[in-house]
C-alpha cells in the first residue's frame, strides 16, 4: 500500500509539473510575440476579413437537413475555461451544417466584458452561438493569430453585441484593424512558436495518460478490495 500511495504521489507531481511547462511554453510564447509586435509600427494595417476568415456561431438546427453531419459542438463555457489555449473535445454533440465544422487549427474567440478568450481546436469542431471561429487564410499563421487575439483580450469585448458583450459576428471582427507584417516576419514567428507549443502539448497529453493511469489503479484497488472482502 505504501507503494501505491508513493505512485500517486509521483502521479500528482508529474502532472504538476507538466501542467507549469505548459503554462511557461505559452508564456514564452506571448513573450516573444510581445517583443516582435513592438515593431509594429513599420507593419501594414489591414482589417481581419482580408487575413482570416470568421464564422459565427450559432445553434443546433432543429429539424437537420439531409446532408446534416454530426460534430462536436464547443460552447462558450468551453472557449472560456480553455486554460492553456487547446480544445480537444467537447462536452456537447449534435447535428450541424457540414460548412460550419471548422477544421483542426481554428481559432475560436468567446468574449465577455472582463476580456476575451481565444483557443485552437486540435480536432474538427462546430462552434455553438457566442463563439466566433477563425481560421487564417495561411495555415502558418495560425500562432500568430491565436497570440494577437490573445494580446488584444481586453480590445475584442468592444466590438461586441448587447450589452454584456458576449457575442462578437463575423462582420463586426472582419472590421477591426490589425498590424500585419509580411509573410517573412510570420514565418519566423510560426518557427518559434511552433516548438513552444508542442512542448505544452506534449505536457498535456502526457497528463491525460497519467490520469487514465491514476483511473486505472483505483479500480484495481477497488476490485481486489471486494474481492478480499467478499
Amino acid at each position: 500500500m505504501d507503494r501505491i500511495l508513493r505512485l500517486f504521489d509521483l502521479i500528482d507531481e508529474k502532472t504538476e509539473l507538466n501542467d507549469a511547462i505548459a503554462a511557461d511554453a505559452i508564456a514564452l510564447a506571448d513573450a516573444y510575440f510581445d517583443a516582435w509586435r513592438r515593431h509594429g509600427a513599420e507593419w501594414t494595417s489591414r482589417s481581419f476579413g482580408e487575413v482570416a476568415d470568421a464564422v459565427t456561431g450559432s445553434p443546433p438546427p432543429k429539424s437537420p437537413k439531409a446532408d446534416a453531419v454530426t460534430t462536436a459542438r464547443v460552447s462558450p463555457a468551453e472557449v472560456l475555461a480553455a486554460n492553456p489555449p487547446y480544445i480537444d473535445e467537447a462536452a456537447d454533440h449534435g447535428y450541424a451544417d457540414p460548412r460550419s465544422v471548422c477544421p483542426p487549427g481554428t481559432v475560436l474567440v468567446c468574449p465577455r466584458p472582463e476580456g476575451a478568450r481565444a483557443a485552437v481546436t486540435s480536432t474538427s469542431m462546430t462552434p455553438n452561438r457566442g463563439v466566433l471561429a477563425v481560421r487564417p487564410s495561411d495555415g502558418l499563421d495560425q500562432w500568430w493569430l491565436l497570440h494577437e487575439l490573445r494580446s488584444r483580450s481586453d480590445e475584442l469585448p468592444k466590438a461586441a453585441q448587447g450589452q454584456q458583450a458576449r457575442e462578437i459576428s463575423r462582420l463586426a471582427f472582419s472590421r477591426l484593424q490589425v498590424l500585419w507584417p509580411e509573410a517573412e516576419v510570420r514565418q519566423r514567428f510560426h518557427r518559434v512558436a511552433q516548438p513552444l507549443h508542442d512542448r505544452a502539448l506534449k505536457a498535456l497529453d502526457e497528463n491525460r495518460t497519467l490520469t487514465r493511469l491514476r483511473v486505472s489503479l483505483l479500480r484495481e484497488i477497488t476490485s481486489r478490495g471486494s474481492s478480499a472482502a467478499s
